[in-house]
């Protein structure tokens, strides 16, 4: 993930998550929609006191639904950056591992003149082998990257 689409998704996460807790904050200050005046008809506006006595605190379904929200827009991005930080981390050391291993082998190339159940030419076999296998290694982990 470049860091275009990771400034994309970290502000859109940081944008989403703002919206949320202003949503909380003003559905904590509004007034109590139950509490109506015995006399007035719906219809009628209530008068409501400006000073505030008491802080109100969101009922539990808002604060999980905050949450849950929160968790979807802030999160989320950033558990998909790790993850292909991750993989990019370890395709490097898998690859590092396939060009050691690779460079190993071509010094042991005098194996190839040998015998084939020489020592020389196992330790270039088995060279060769752990090499590409490393290699394919390195390359499936930046291609899972790459799609994420």
């Amino acid at each position: 993930m470049d860091r275009i689409k990771f400034g994309r998704a970290l502000g859109y996460g940081a944008r989403h998550a703002a919206k949320t807790l202003s949503q909380v904050a003003q559905a904590a200050s509004a007034p109590n929609p139950s509490k109506a005046v015995a006399g007035t008809p719906p219809h009628v506006p209530v008068e409501v006191k400006t000073e505030v006595t008491s802080r109100h605190i969101p009922d539990v379904q808002t604060v999980k639904a905050a949450s849950r929200q929160a968790k979807t827009s802030l999160v989320t991005p950033v558990v998909r950056f790790s993850s292909v930080v991750w993989l990019q981390v370890s395709g490097v050391f898998f690859g590092l591992v396939a060009l050691i291993m690779g460079n190993a082998a071509w010094r042991a190339r005098g194996g190839f003149h040998a015998a084939a159940n020489s020592h020389p030419a196992e330790k270039l076999y088995a060279c060769i082998a752990v090499s590409v296998l490393f290699t394919y290694f390195a390359v499936s982990s930046f291609v899972r990257a790459a799609r994420r």
